[in-house]
C-alpha cells in the first residue's frame, strides 16, 4: 500500500527590512529509499512588511505526493525555499533547504500530521548598507495511507 503526503502553507513572516515585495517558491522532493515524486508551491509577488505574521496569499492549494510503499521506515522530505524580494533595480534573492522526516501511518492508522518551518536570508543588492532579511515560511506535512 502507497502512501501520500500532503503540504500546505500556514504562515509566512520577513524578520528585517529590505523591502515589502515578496515572491517565492517552495520546492519539494520525496524520499522513501529512492526520490519518490516531486513538485512545488508558487507564491506570486505580494506585500509582506516586516514584523508581520499573515497566511501566503491566496492561499495556494496543498501540494500533494507519493510517499511511496508505506513501510517501518520513516519517508525523508526535503525542502527548498527559494525567496526574492522584488525591486525596481535589482532583486534580492536567496536560497536554503531543509530535511524534515515524517512516519508514514500503517492501513487505518489516522493521519500524521506535523508543522515545519524553513528559512532563508536574502541580502540586499548591491549590498553597500548590508542589510538583509530573514522569510520565515510557515507548513503542514499531512502523511497518510492512501
Amino acid at each position: 500500500m502507497n502512501g501520500t503526503i500532503t503540504i500546505s502553507l500556514l504562515s509566512e513572516k520577513q524578520d528585517g527590512q529590505i523591502g515589502d515585495d515578496w515572491q517565492y517558491e517552495l520546492r519539494v522532493m520525496v524520499f522513501n529509499g529512492e526520490l519518490v515524486d516531486e513538485g512545488s508551491i508558487s507564491v506570486p509577488e505580494h506585500i509582506l512588511p516586516a514584523g508581520t505574521v499573515q497566511a501566503p496569499p491566496g492561499p495556494p492549494e496543498p501540494l500533494e505526493l507519493n510517499a511511496g510503499a508505506v513501510g517501518e521506515d520513516d519517508v525523508l522530505v526535503r525542502l527548498r525555499l527559494d525567496a526574492t524580494e522584488v525591486d525596481a533595480l535589482v532583486n534580492d534573492q536567496g536560497t536554503s533547504s531543509r530535511d524534515v522526516s515524517i512516519r508514514l501511518p500503517g492501513p487505518g492508522q489516522s493521519p500524521v500530521s506535523q508543522d515545519e518551518t524553513i528559512s532563508v536570508g536574502v541580502m540586499e543588492s548591491p549590498g553597500l548598507a548590508g542589510d538583509s532579511a530573514v522569510l520565515r515560511v510557515t507548513l503542514r506535512l499531512v502523511a497518510e495511507s492512501a
